[in-house]
């Protein structure tokens, strides 16, 4: 057993006997509450002052998760929706610092689970019932020249939007849009997330179809409006469109550093401003439909991930150079995420109940990693935390695995697998993604 994962092995140890303890009303063990925290919740009910205005800078809680050295590490929350033996659906939060789940939320059906650009927001988009929001628990300011991390209690916030969910919900700076049905958006500022109701947020009309209906980008708005078509609209003027472009096919986003990326079918679009002036580029126009995109701020590589057994696009963001990547023989992607470390490889996991890493720089796959126990046709989903640690859930055995998985993907060793009294159904590893010395910027855990 190699020393990392001896070392992770020590505190999973702790995780497993926790875990397995632990009660239906998700509350922490008493005398396990750390520096800075004022104790366990009852959900939707946070003590008052724990949770800060976010326009204000609250006090520094020192904890020990702060990274030495160069290299990434990744502080945060799981967030688990599950489905117990009734039919009756949950949500769960597990704090790997603590070992144990630490909120149980009844929600009224199964849910996507997405986590905002800045780590601090999950949402849960969630059948028959909408879109809630939670505070993940970790957060950071940035003081320009250093960030100094908070926490503070897990909590579902005020906003709540009724109607039929959809999993997009899409960050720039401190604006957010979620597409709420596929007649509408709504965009909001963070703030708003700790109002009591959502009457502070403004609604979008959106031309129908799949996907992403409303992208904030500085002061503009990328609106797929009205059908089949994309415009760009400014706040000061939103009813004239700066441009209208044909959008055709379901939609798919990715904001990325100053630009978007708009995905309308086959074609692929970015969106920029700069100085003041919107433009609206082709990227390809034979893109195919991209079920999803893998892309952050400082990592080199941006990838579509198409479903199924179709290739991956990947695009080397210095070369400029666009790969179709062909996936193993005779399995389809189950899901899939960045190495977060290096964003040089991506980690998959196969209906035949593998794991294995992909090299993006030269399009060659590792040998399959089996998980133990599982059977085929898999159906779990997987969220690369950092260092090499990654969650796999597997909804056959209703457990969480937490693996190695070192060197990319040469080393791999199981951690721990963490019993589920509830078969889970959805998987989120939400927080702040550190970048110590050698990393040009900080970036954030969100799949």
């Amino acid at each position: 057993m190699s020393r990392l994962t001896m070392n992770k092995a020590l505190g999973y140890g702790l995780a497993l006997l926790l875990f397995a303890g632990c009660g239906d009303d998700g509350g922490d063990p008493a005398g396990d509450d750390p520096p800075g925290d004022d104790g366990p919740t009852t959900a939707g009910e946070p003590p008052p002052g724990t949770e800060p205005d976010p326009s204000d800078d609250p006090p520094d809680d020192p904890t020990d998760d702060e990274p030495a050295g160069v290299g990434r590490r990744a502080i945060g929350n799981v967030f688990i929706a599950v489905r117990d033996a009734q039919g009756d659906h949950a949500l769960l939060v597990f704090e790997p610092k603590r070992g144990n789940v630490i909120e149980r939320y009844p929600i009224a059906g199964p849910a996507v689970l997405r986590g905002t650009r800045t780590g601090r927001y999950a949402a849960a988009a969630i059948e028959g019932e909408g879109v809630r929001f939670f505070s993940t628990g970790y957060y950071q300011i940035d003081h320009g020249d250093h960030l100094h991390t908070n926490r503070s209690p897990v909590r579902e916030l005020g906003v709540r939007f009724d109607g039929v969910a959809t999993s997009d919900v899409l960050q720039f700076r401190d604006q957010l849009t979620v597409a709420i049905s596929s007649s509408e958006a709504r965009w909001l500022d963070t703030d708003t997330l700790y109002s009591e109701n959502a009457d502070r947020s403004t609604a979008l009309p959106v031309g129908g179809g799949a996907g992403p209906g409303a992208v904030p980008l500085h002061d503009r708005m990328i609106r797929a409006f009205p059908a089949d078509r994309l415009t760009v609209v400014s706040a000061t003027n939103p009813d004239t469109p700066e441009h209208d472009v044909a959008c055709e096919g379901d939609r798919t986003a990715l904001v990325l550093d100053e630009v978007a990326w708009i995905g309308c079918g086959d074609a692929l679009y970015e969106v920029s401003v700069s100085d003041g002036v919107s433009d609206v580029t082709v990227v390809r126009d034979d893109m195919g439909e991209v079920e999803r995109w893998l892309g952050f701020e400082d990592l080199p590589w941006v990838v579509a991930v198409r479903g199924g057994s179709e290739p991956l696009a990947a695009f080397d963001r210095g070369a400029g150079q666009w790969d179709e990547l062909a996936l193993p023989d005779g399995v389809a992607l189950v899901d899939v995420t960045l190495d977060l470390d290096d964003g040089e490889h991506l980690l998959g996991v196969f209906d035949d109940g593998t794991l294995r890493t992909l090299a993006l720089v030269d399009g060659t796959w590792s040998e399959p990693f089996a998980i133990a126990g599982v059977g085929a046709p898999f159906t779990g989903n997987l969220a690369w935390a950092s260092s090499g640690l990654v969650y796999v859930s597997d909804p056959e055995n209703q457990r969480l695995i937490a693996l190695d998985w070192s060197e990319g993907g040469q080393s791999v060793e199981e951690i721990i697998a963490m019993p589920l009294a509830d078969e889970p159904t959805a998987l989120l590893h939400t927080g702040i993604m550190y970048c110590a010395p050698g990393c040009p910027g900080s970036v954030i855990v969100m799949h």
